[in-house]
Protein backbone atom coordinates (compact mmCIF):
# COMPACT_ATOMS: atom_id res chain seq x y z
CA UNK A 1 0.00 0.00 0.00
CA UNK A 2 3.09 2.58 0.90
CA UNK A 3 3.90 2.97 -3.26
CA UNK A 4 -0.09 4.00 -4.08
CA UNK A 5 -0.04 6.47 -1.19
CA UNK A 6 3.29 7.69 -2.81
CA UNK A 7 1.55 8.12 -6.13
CA UNK A 8 -1.94 9.49 -4.51
CA UNK A 9 0.72 12.25 -2.78
CA UNK A 10 2.65 12.72 -5.26
CA UNK A 11 -0.55 13.63 -7.51
CA UNK A 12 -2.46 15.59 -4.85
CA UNK A 13 0.60 17.91 -4.47
CA UNK A 14 0.64 18.31 -8.14
CA UNK A 15 -3.28 18.82 -8.27
CA UNK A 16 -3.23 21.53 -5.19
CA UNK A 17 -0.28 23.33 -7.05
CA UNK A 18 -2.53 23.83 -10.01
CA UNK A 19 -5.81 24.87 -7.74
CA UNK A 20 -3.52 27.66 -6.05
CA UNK A 21 -2.16 29.05 -9.33
CA UNK A 22 -5.76 29.45 -10.38
CA UNK A 23 -6.50 30.97 -7.45
CA UNK A 24 -4.42 33.12 -7.21
CA UNK A 25 -4.86 34.27 -10.96
CA UNK A 26 -8.31 34.79 -10.01
CA UNK A 27 -8.05 37.06 -7.20
CA UNK A 28 -5.42 39.10 -8.85
CA UNK A 29 -7.68 39.78 -11.94
CA UNK A 30 -10.43 39.99 -9.70
CA UNK A 31 -8.79 42.54 -6.90
CA UNK A 32 -7.49 44.51 -9.99
CA UNK A 33 -10.86 44.89 -11.71
CA UNK A 34 -12.60 46.03 -7.97
CA UNK A 35 -10.49 48.75 -7.51
CA UNK A 36 -12.56 51.48 -9.15
CA UNK A 37 -15.45 49.93 -7.38
CA UNK A 38 -13.65 50.31 -3.84
CA UNK A 39 -12.75 54.00 -4.57
CA UNK A 40 -16.21 54.29 -5.43
CA UNK A 41 -17.53 53.45 -2.32
CA UNK A 42 -15.28 54.71 -0.21
CA UNK A 43 -16.09 58.30 -1.82
CA UNK A 44 -19.68 57.47 -0.85
CA UNK A 45 -19.01 56.57 2.39
CA UNK A 46 -16.92 60.08 2.63
CA UNK A 47 -20.56 61.95 1.16
CA UNK A 48 -22.29 59.54 4.15
CA UNK A 49 -20.43 61.04 7.13
CA UNK A 50 -20.52 64.79 5.64
CA UNK A 51 -24.19 64.28 5.79
CA UNK A 52 -24.68 63.16 8.87
CA UNK A 53 -22.16 65.63 9.75
CA UNK A 54 -24.30 67.99 8.58
CA UNK A 55 -27.73 66.64 9.93
CA UNK A 56 -28.88 65.53 6.98
CA UNK A 57 -31.05 62.15 7.32
CA UNK A 58 -29.47 58.97 5.36
CA UNK A 59 -31.39 56.55 4.37
CA UNK A 60 -32.57 54.33 1.53
CA UNK A 61 -33.78 57.21 -0.73
CA UNK A 62 -31.07 59.74 0.33
CA UNK A 63 -28.73 56.72 -1.55
CA UNK A 64 -30.06 56.83 -4.72
CA UNK A 65 -30.26 60.71 -4.94
CA UNK A 66 -27.64 61.97 -7.40
CA UNK A 67 -27.30 58.61 -8.69
CA UNK A 68 -24.90 58.14 -5.67
CA UNK A 69 -25.77 54.40 -5.26
CA UNK A 70 -26.97 54.06 -8.78
CA UNK A 71 -23.60 54.15 -10.49
CA UNK A 72 -21.87 51.99 -7.78
CA UNK A 73 -24.45 49.44 -8.71
CA UNK A 74 -23.78 49.89 -12.38
CA UNK A 75 -20.39 49.75 -12.19
CA UNK A 76 -20.35 45.94 -10.58
CA UNK A 77 -22.86 44.69 -13.14
CA UNK A 78 -20.09 46.08 -15.99
CA UNK A 79 -17.27 44.16 -14.36
CA UNK A 80 -18.79 41.28 -12.99
CA UNK A 81 -19.27 39.52 -16.25
CA UNK A 82 -15.75 40.28 -17.61
CA UNK A 83 -14.50 38.48 -14.55
CA UNK A 84 -17.16 35.42 -14.76
CA UNK A 85 -15.47 35.06 -18.45
CA UNK A 86 -11.70 35.36 -17.15
CA UNK A 87 -12.38 32.74 -14.40
CA UNK A 88 -14.18 30.33 -16.68
CA UNK A 89 -10.78 30.25 -19.08
CA UNK A 90 -8.54 29.77 -15.63
CA UNK A 91 -11.02 26.71 -14.93
CA UNK A 92 -10.80 25.22 -18.33
CA UNK A 93 -7.23 25.31 -18.18
CA UNK A 94 -7.19 23.78 -14.93
CA UNK A 95 -10.00 21.30 -15.80
CA UNK A 96 -7.92 19.75 -19.23
CA UNK A 97 -4.59 19.82 -16.73
CA UNK A 98 -6.43 17.93 -13.78
CA UNK A 99 -8.17 15.66 -16.62
CA UNK A 100 -4.92 14.29 -17.83
CA UNK A 101 -3.55 14.29 -14.45
CA UNK A 102 -6.41 12.06 -13.04
CA UNK A 103 -5.71 9.90 -15.87
CA UNK A 104 -2.24 9.72 -15.11
CA UNK A 105 -2.14 8.85 -11.80
CA UNK A 106 -4.76 6.12 -12.15
CA UNK A 107 -2.49 4.08 -14.17
CA UNK A 108 0.35 5.05 -11.84
CA UNK A 109 -1.31 3.32 -8.97
CA UNK A 110 -2.48 0.31 -11.27
CA UNK A 111 0.90 -0.29 -12.15
CA UNK A 112 2.13 0.21 -8.66
CA UNK A 113 -0.71 -2.15 -7.10
CA UNK A 114 0.42 -4.85 -9.87
CA UNK A 115 4.41 -4.14 -9.84
CA UNK A 116 4.35 -8.00 -8.60
CA UNK A 117 3.04 -9.40 -11.56
CA UNK A 118 5.28 -11.66 -12.90
CA UNK A 119 3.74 -10.67 -17.05
CA UNK A 120 4.01 -7.54 -18.41
CA UNK A 121 0.55 -5.72 -17.98
CA UNK A 122 -1.03 -3.20 -20.37
CA UNK A 123 -3.44 -0.54 -19.00
CA UNK A 124 -5.90 1.01 -21.78
CA UNK A 125 -5.71 4.84 -21.42
CA UNK A 126 -8.75 6.80 -22.41
CA UNK A 127 -9.22 8.48 -26.09
CA UNK A 128 -8.21 12.08 -26.05
CA UNK A 129 -12.07 13.03 -26.98
CA UNK A 130 -12.91 11.14 -23.66
CA UNK A 131 -10.57 13.52 -21.70
CA UNK A 132 -11.94 16.59 -23.85
CA UNK A 133 -15.92 15.63 -22.16
CA UNK A 134 -14.75 16.76 -18.84
CA UNK A 135 -13.92 20.10 -19.28
CA UNK A 136 -16.15 22.95 -19.57
CA UNK A 137 -18.59 21.13 -17.87
CA UNK A 138 -20.11 21.36 -14.15
CA UNK A 139 -20.99 18.86 -11.79
CA UNK A 140 -24.46 18.30 -12.89
CA UNK A 141 -23.28 18.29 -16.31
CA UNK A 142 -24.24 21.64 -17.53
CA UNK A 143 -22.04 24.17 -19.36
CA UNK A 144 -19.52 25.58 -17.01
CA UNK A 145 -21.07 29.03 -17.78
CA UNK A 146 -24.07 28.07 -16.22
CA UNK A 147 -22.81 28.54 -12.35
CA UNK A 148 -21.57 31.85 -13.46
CA UNK A 149 -24.89 33.39 -14.23
CA UNK A 150 -26.48 36.59 -12.17
CA UNK A 151 -22.68 36.82 -10.69
CA UNK A 152 -23.20 40.59 -11.65
CA UNK A 153 -26.86 41.17 -10.58
CA UNK A 154 -26.15 39.30 -7.36
CA UNK A 155 -22.71 40.76 -6.52
CA UNK A 156 -24.55 44.66 -6.86
CA UNK A 157 -27.72 43.27 -4.39
CA UNK A 158 -25.40 42.36 -1.95
CA UNK A 159 -23.35 45.23 -1.63
CA UNK A 160 -26.48 47.51 -2.12
CA UNK A 161 -28.03 45.00 1.20
CA UNK A 162 -25.05 45.75 3.40
CA UNK A 163 -25.09 49.44 2.66
CA UNK A 164 -29.30 49.62 3.21
CA UNK A 165 -28.35 46.93 6.79
CA UNK A 166 -25.58 49.59 7.47
CA UNK A 167 -27.69 52.47 8.15
CA UNK A 168 -30.60 50.39 9.22
CA UNK A 169 -28.81 49.52 12.35
CA UNK A 170 -26.46 52.75 12.54
CA UNK A 171 -23.52 50.69 12.81
CA UNK A 172 -19.93 52.05 12.10
CA UNK A 173 -18.97 52.97 9.02
CA UNK A 174 -16.25 51.00 9.76
CA UNK A 175 -18.23 48.12 10.04
CA UNK A 176 -20.33 49.08 7.25
CA UNK A 177 -17.39 49.17 5.04
CA UNK A 178 -16.36 45.54 6.01
CA UNK A 179 -20.01 43.72 5.34
CA UNK A 180 -19.70 45.78 2.08
CA UNK A 181 -16.23 44.54 1.37
CA UNK A 182 -17.58 41.07 2.00
CA UNK A 183 -20.34 41.43 -0.05
CA UNK A 184 -18.42 42.35 -3.43
CA UNK A 185 -15.67 39.74 -2.57
CA UNK A 186 -18.89 36.90 -2.93
CA UNK A 187 -17.92 36.15 -6.62
CA UNK A 188 -14.41 36.13 -6.51
CA UNK A 189 -15.63 33.64 -3.14
CA UNK A 190 -17.77 31.43 -5.53
CA UNK A 191 -15.42 31.62 -8.28
CA UNK A 192 -12.64 30.16 -6.14
CA UNK A 193 -15.51 27.53 -5.10
CA UNK A 194 -16.21 26.64 -8.59
CA UNK A 195 -12.91 26.66 -9.84
CA UNK A 196 -11.48 23.89 -7.00
CA UNK A 197 -14.94 21.50 -7.28
CA UNK A 198 -15.04 21.36 -11.19
CA UNK A 199 -11.13 20.90 -11.29
CA UNK A 200 -10.82 18.14 -8.73
CA UNK A 201 -14.48 16.76 -10.79
CA UNK A 202 -12.46 16.88 -14.04
CA UNK A 203 -9.68 14.72 -12.22
CA UNK A 204 -11.95 12.38 -10.12
CA UNK A 205 -14.36 11.60 -13.70
CA UNK A 206 -11.06 11.04 -15.69
CA UNK A 207 -9.50 8.74 -12.48
CA UNK A 208 -12.34 6.96 -12.60
CA UNK A 209 -13.28 6.38 -16.24
CA UNK A 210 -9.64 5.15 -16.22
CA UNK A 211 -10.27 2.05 -13.72
CA UNK A 212 -13.79 1.56 -15.81
CA UNK A 213 -11.42 1.09 -18.99
CA UNK A 214 -9.45 -1.50 -17.23
CA UNK A 215 -11.90 -3.12 -15.51
CA UNK A 216 -10.06 -6.59 -16.75
CA UNK A 217 -7.87 -5.65 -13.47
CA UNK A 218 -10.22 -3.31 -11.54
CA UNK A 219 -12.73 -4.79 -9.82
CA UNK A 220 -13.83 -1.66 -7.64
CA UNK A 221 -12.09 1.37 -6.21
CA UNK A 222 -11.46 2.79 -2.46
CA UNK A 223 -12.77 6.03 -0.66
CA UNK A 224 -9.87 8.14 0.16
CA UNK A 225 -9.30 11.00 2.33
CA UNK A 226 -6.95 13.12 4.01
CA UNK A 227 -7.22 12.08 7.58
CA UNK A 228 -6.80 14.85 9.85
CA UNK A 229 -7.93 17.41 12.57
CA UNK A 230 -9.11 19.49 9.19
CA UNK A 231 -10.82 16.93 7.64
CA UNK A 232 -14.57 16.53 7.87
CA UNK A 233 -16.48 13.65 9.90
CA UNK A 234 -17.85 12.92 6.41
CA UNK A 235 -14.85 12.42 4.50
CA UNK A 236 -13.32 10.64 7.39
CA UNK A 237 -16.02 8.14 7.83
CA UNK A 238 -16.14 7.53 3.55
CA UNK A 239 -12.34 6.53 3.86
CA UNK A 240 -11.35 2.97 3.56
CA UNK A 241 -15.10 2.55 1.81
CA UNK A 242 -15.74 0.11 -1.70
CA UNK A 243 -17.06 0.93 -4.18
CA UNK A 244 -18.55 -0.48 -7.23
CA UNK A 245 -17.09 0.75 -10.94
CA UNK A 246 -20.55 2.10 -11.79
CA UNK A 247 -20.41 4.30 -8.62
CA UNK A 248 -18.64 7.81 -8.23
CA UNK A 249 -17.25 9.54 -5.45
CA UNK A 250 -19.97 11.86 -4.40
CA UNK A 251 -18.88 14.77 -2.06
CA UNK A 252 -19.17 18.27 -1.17
CA UNK A 253 -17.67 21.37 -2.73
CA UNK A 254 -13.69 21.80 -2.07
CA UNK A 255 -13.65 17.86 -0.99
CA UNK A 256 -9.70 16.43 -1.54
CA UNK A 257 -10.76 12.85 -1.62
CA UNK A 258 -9.35 10.55 -3.99
CA UNK A 259 -10.40 7.39 -5.40
CA UNK A 260 -7.77 4.63 -5.29
CA UNK A 261 -8.02 1.11 -7.38
CA UNK A 262 -8.91 -2.03 -5.87
CA UNK A 263 -7.63 -4.67 -8.56
CA UNK A 264 -8.81 -8.02 -8.66
CA UNK A 265 -6.81 -11.18 -7.50
CA UNK A 266 -4.20 -12.59 -9.09
CA UNK A 267 -6.22 -15.41 -10.28
CA UNK A 268 -8.53 -13.14 -11.74
CA UNK A 269 -5.92 -10.64 -13.81
CA UNK A 270 -3.19 -14.01 -14.48
CA UNK A 271 -3.77 -16.70 -16.74
CA UNK A 272 -4.67 -20.11 -15.56
CA UNK A 273 -1.04 -21.19 -16.28
CA UNK A 274 0.72 -19.09 -13.89
CA UNK A 275 1.47 -20.20 -10.22
CA UNK A 276 -0.14 -17.23 -7.80
CA UNK A 277 0.95 -19.21 -4.91
CA UNK A 278 3.53 -17.15 -4.21
CA UNK A 279 2.34 -13.98 -5.14
CA UNK A 280 2.12 -10.84 -2.88
CA UNK A 281 -1.26 -9.58 -1.62
CA UNK A 282 -0.49 -6.09 -3.46
CA UNK A 283 -4.09 -4.62 -3.09
CA UNK A 284 -4.66 -1.52 -1.27
CA UNK A 285 -6.35 -2.45 1.96
CA UNK A 286 -7.19 1.31 3.24
CA UNK A 287 -8.09 1.71 6.95
CA UNK A 288 -11.37 2.45 8.37
CA UNK A 289 -11.68 6.41 8.78
CA UNK A 290 -14.17 5.53 11.37
CA UNK A 291 -11.93 2.90 13.51
CA UNK A 292 -9.30 6.09 13.05
CA UNK A 293 -11.76 8.75 14.24
CA UNK A 294 -12.33 6.65 17.30
CA UNK A 295 -8.61 6.59 17.96
CA UNK A 296 -8.05 9.82 18.19
CA UNK A 297 -7.42 11.96 21.39
CA UNK A 298 -10.66 13.85 22.42
CA UNK A 299 -8.90 17.48 21.79
CA UNK A 300 -9.04 15.93 17.99
CA UNK A 301 -12.35 14.44 17.66
CA UNK A 302 -13.66 17.87 18.93
CA UNK A 303 -11.62 19.66 16.54
CA UNK A 304 -13.35 17.70 14.04
CA UNK A 305 -16.98 17.27 15.30
CA UNK A 306 -17.48 20.79 16.91
CA UNK A 307 -18.48 20.39 20.62
CA UNK A 308 -22.12 19.91 20.40
CA UNK A 309 -21.81 17.35 17.89
CA UNK A 310 -18.86 15.63 19.91
CA UNK A 311 -21.07 15.26 23.26
CA UNK A 312 -24.05 14.02 20.80
CA UNK A 313 -21.59 11.12 19.61
CA UNK A 314 -19.41 10.64 23.29
CA UNK A 315 -22.39 9.96 24.99
CA UNK A 316 -24.10 7.60 22.47
CA UNK A 317 -27.08 9.78 21.01
CA UNK A 318 -24.76 9.53 17.93
CA UNK A 319 -23.60 5.49 17.49
CA UNK A 320 -21.11 6.44 14.74
CA UNK A 321 -19.72 9.46 12.45
CA UNK A 322 -21.35 7.67 9.84
CA UNK A 323 -24.19 8.62 11.38
CA UNK A 324 -23.61 12.15 9.91
CA UNK A 325 -23.79 11.74 6.45
CA UNK A 326 -26.29 13.02 4.42
CA UNK A 327 -26.82 12.79 0.77
CA UNK A 328 -28.53 15.79 -1.57
CA UNK A 329 -28.97 16.67 -4.98
CA UNK A 330 -28.38 19.72 -6.06
CA UNK A 331 -28.74 21.94 -9.24
CA UNK A 332 -25.46 23.36 -8.92
CA UNK A 333 -23.45 21.25 -7.68
CA UNK A 334 -24.97 17.59 -8.59
CA UNK A 335 -25.36 14.78 -6.08
CA UNK A 336 -22.94 15.54 -2.56
CA UNK A 337 -22.78 14.53 0.69
CA UNK A 338 -22.92 16.56 3.58
CA UNK A 339 -22.60 16.56 7.29
CA UNK A 340 -26.20 16.19 9.00
CA UNK A 341 -27.15 18.50 11.69
CA UNK A 342 -28.23 17.24 14.88
CA UNK A 343 -31.52 18.44 14.50
CA UNK A 344 -31.31 16.59 11.33
CA UNK A 345 -30.51 13.48 13.66
CA UNK A 346 -33.71 14.08 15.80
CA UNK A 347 -31.52 15.06 18.86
Amino acid sequence: MARIDDVLDVFREALLAKENMASAQMADYYLKAIRPIEDSLSKLQDKINEARANGEEINQSWLFQEGRMQSILDQIRAITPDFANQAQKIILDSQTYAANLGQQASLDMLRAALEASPIPLTFNRLPKEALETFVGRASNGSPLADLFDGFGPEAAQNVKQALFNGLATGSNPNVTARYVRDALNVPLWRARTISRTETLQAYRRASHDTYKANSDVVGSWIWVAELGPDTCEVCIAMNGTEHSLEEFLDSHPNCRCSQAPRTKSWDDILPDDIDTSDLPETRPDIPSGIDWFDNQSESVQRQILGNAKYEAWSNGDVKSIADFIGVKHDADWGTSRYSKSLKQLGI
